[in-house]
Formats: structure tokens, C-alpha cells, sequence
């Protein structure tokens, strides 16, 4: 792994720092690009094959983390047409990416027709459907994707929903949000991160609606302090106070430390509002709530004593 490491640090470094390369940052023609090949037919020439996709691969990443985009498109254009490697759908879906990033939606439209069939997979549809969710101008192609997808059964993850509901929420298609969200719901998508759960409760375009997502939430598992302490803030901003002090008093602690910056949201309002009985009402609760942590961390600590001794 450190080997590996080293050789992406040191050949993307190499790409970097290449003068003649960085002319390459022009807006052109997707046929003229060609520097950064240049440089990776030298390397593969001197490396043969101790130049792993894996490789090449980081090297595009690498050039994508520093906003390289058109030496990233470099790269990956010069690996997918090597004989040598295998290349996956993946790497079509990056591709994709770049392409749109680098050279405009059109280009990316006619790149996209010339993967194979059994390459457009669903980070490939997801990819251009982000693409076409970007401008209401491209509105019904998004919808044609996003049915397409559908077609096809990908719609069993978040992100084509949150492309969708972020477009109609820009266009203000309440009606089109909460149809989706609620399919979403029916049809048990599965959440992959934090970030998405947070991205569509964001999406909400009411409290009502708002709410009918975070309880789904919450019937999936037991929510972070990370997830009570976003959507209080969120609450609070909307001015629904009551529905603020309610999530707060769901908030059970696990330790072993209390995160002071839940309860702070709310004693910050009260404090700008002169509520001073809602301050001590906050401050006994904190005091109830540490007790309640100290209570389950000494019941632990005396369990796992006692089964020492058994």
C-alpha cells in the first residue's frame, strides 16, 4: 500500500509540475487532448507492466482532488483505450464526469452513446442524470433518465431521488417533491450515508414533509448526536421552537462525554428571546441527562467486572 502510494504521489507530481502541460487547461476539442498521454505512454514504456489500472486510476483521482480536471480527462481517456486494461463500468461513469466537467453537457451526451450497452451501469445513468439535473433547461431529459432508470431497477439508491428533488425543488414542484419522497419511503431506498439522509431532509420543502422523512429515519436505527444536533439547528431556523425542544427531549445521550453543543442551540434562542425559565428548564435538564449517562456508563463498568469474576 505504501508502495502504491508513492507511485501515484510521485507520478502525479510529475504531471503537476510538467510545463508544457499545463497549456493543456484551454477549453478544446475532445480529440486535441494529448499531453498528459504523452506522459503515460513514457511511463508505461519504462514500467510495462508494473503499471497497475489501480494506478492510473489514482492518478485521474488525483487530478480530480486538485480541480485538474482536464489532465484528469487526460488520463482517463489514454487508459481506456489501452488494449492492456480491463476497464469497467466505473471508469466509463468517471469518464462521464469529466467529460461534462471539461467539454459541456453535449460532449458528455456523445460520449455517453458510444459506451457499450453492458457498461451503462448505474453509476453511469446516476452521472449523466446529475448532469441533466443541473439546469431546468435539461429538465426533460433528467425526467427521461430518471424513468429510464427506473426502467432498468436502479432506483434503489438516494442519489438519482436527491437529483430529482433538488431540480423540482428549484422549480418549486412541491407536488413532484413529495411524490418522490414518499416513493422513496414505499419502496424502503436504502440511505448510503449521513450526508444523504441530511441532503434530503434539506430537500424538504415543508415541515410536514420534513417530518414524515425524519421519522422514517428514525425507524431505520437510532440517530447520531451529529443527526439530533443538525436537525434541531434546522428546526430553529424555521422558527418551530416547540419542534425543536421536542426532538431535544428524544435526544438520549450515550457518552461518555455530552455533547454540550445540542443543548447550547436552544439555550442560545431562549437567551436572544429573554426566556430565562426556559434557560433553567434546559440547564436541569443537562444535569438529568449526565446523571443518566454516568448511571448506564457505572451499570457497564459493574457488569463487565462481574463477568470476570463468573
Amino acid at each position: 500500500m505504501i508502495r502504491t502510494t508513492q507511485i501515484l504521489q510521485q507520478q502525479s507530481r510529475r504531471l503537476l509540475a510538467n510545463h508544457s502541460i499545463n497549456h493543456c487547461l484551454t477549453r478544446r476539442s475532445y480529440k486535441t487532448l494529448s499531453a498528459v498521454k504523452a506522459h503515460l505512454e513514457r511511463w508505461w514504456s519504462e514500467q510495462g507492466d508494473q503499471v497497475k489500472p489501480s494506478y492510473v486510476r489514482g492518478v485521474i483521482k488525483n487530478f480530480h482532488d486538485f480541480n485538474q480536471c482536464s489532465k484528469a480527462l487526460e488520463a482517463s481517456e489514454w487508459m481506456c483505450e489501452q488494449k492492456f486494461f480491463n476497464i469497467f463500468s466505473e471508469d466509463y461513469a468517471a469518464r462521464l464526469h469529466l467529460v461534462e466537467t471539461v467539454l459541456g453537457l453535449e460532449e458528455a451526451e456523445k460520449f455517453f452513446e458510444s459506451i457499450p450497452e453492458n457498461m451503462r451501469d448505474y453509476s453511469v445513468y446516476d452521472n449523466l442524470l446529475r448532469s441533466y439535473t443541473k439546469s431546468e433547461k435539461t429538465l426533460d431529459k433528467a425526467e427521461a433518465t430518471f424513468e429510464k432508470m427506473r426502467d432498468l431497477g436502479f432506483l434503489l439508491k438516494p442519489s438519482p431521488f436527491n437529483s430529482m428533488i433538488s431540480l423540482y425543488r428549484h422549480l418549486k414542484k412541491k407536488d413532484m417533491v413529495k411524490k418522490l419522497e414518499r416513493e422513496m419511503m414505499e419502496n424502503d431506498v436504502r440511505f448510503d450515508s449521513h450526508k444523504e439522509l441530511n441532503v434530503l431532509t434539506i430537500l424538504s420543502t415543508c415541515k410536514d414533509s420534513m417530518y414524515s422523512v425524519w421519522n422514517y429515519i428514525k425507524k431505520r436505527g437510532k440517530m447520531t448526536d451529529e443527526e439530533y444536533r443538525s436537525r434541531i439547528s434546522y428546526l430553529l431556523k424555521l422558527d418551530d421552537v416547540q419542534g425543536a425542544e421536542k426532538l431535544y427531549e428524544e435526544w438520549k445521550p450515550v457518552g461518555p462525554k455530552l455533547d454540550m453543543s445540542i443543548p447550547s442551540l436552544l439555550i442560545s434562542r431562549f437567551c436572544e428571546e429573554g426566556n430565562g425559565s426556559k434557560v433553567e428548564e434546559l440547564v436541569d435538564s443537562i444535569r438529568k441527562k449526565k446523571i443518566g449517562m454516568l448511571k448506564k456508563i457505572i451499570a457497564k463498568n459493574i457488569s463487565s467486572n462481574l463477568k470476570r469474576f463468573l
